[in-house]
């Protein structure tokens, strides 16, 4: 992977570290604890364990599925429809918004990744890099948020 690869990888790992779930549950935490550092460092570690768990289980599930759909036997039978076409329609169209807003650029960041040549350890460690950098920001990218507010405001030392 070049320079270019790695660039790219990296403005979406940037792109997709703007979670709303992870900063409100940030905020959450530096806003109820007199001492709020530790406790916003596990919840950003959990957090950034359970995205890369999601990944192998996602991973798993499509070797899985691939697989099926190659040996499995099929049958032809009528399957019953349980809903009307219209809410059908409305069904996939949310579930569509919601998951293109939030998968995008990951779903970008892999594909560059798996064009990139490199062997299948060093894609896990950029994908594993990518996943960190989506979950820490520096303080210079985020001057607006709590912690970086209290600490420039001098407020951690007080507690």
């Amino acid at each position: 992977m070049g320079a270019k690869g790695l660039v790219t990888v990296a403005g979406l790992a940037l792109l997709d570290s703007l979670n709303i779930s992870l900063i409100l549950g940030t905020v959450h935490l530096m806003l109820s604890n007199k001492r709020p550092i530790p406790k916003v460092l596990v919840f950003a570690g959990v957090f950034y364990a359970v995205y890369v768990a999601a990944g192998v289980i996602q991973l798993g599930v499509g070797v899985l599925l691939f697989l099926y759909g190659i040996f499995a036997k099929t049958e032809r039978r009528e399957i019953p429809v349980a809903t009307s076409y219209p809410a059908t329609v409305g069904l996939a169209c949310t579930v569509a918004a919601v998951e293109v807003v939030t998968a995008l650029p990951y779903l970008a960041a892999i594909s560059v990744v798996s064009q990139s040549g490199l062997g299948f350890p060093a894609r896990v460690l950029v994908l594993l890099g990518y996943n960190l950098r989506r979950e820490t920001k520096s303080e210079a990218e985020r001057p607006e948020e709590p912690a970086a507010v209290v600490h420039r405001g001098g407020l951690l030392h007080h507690r």
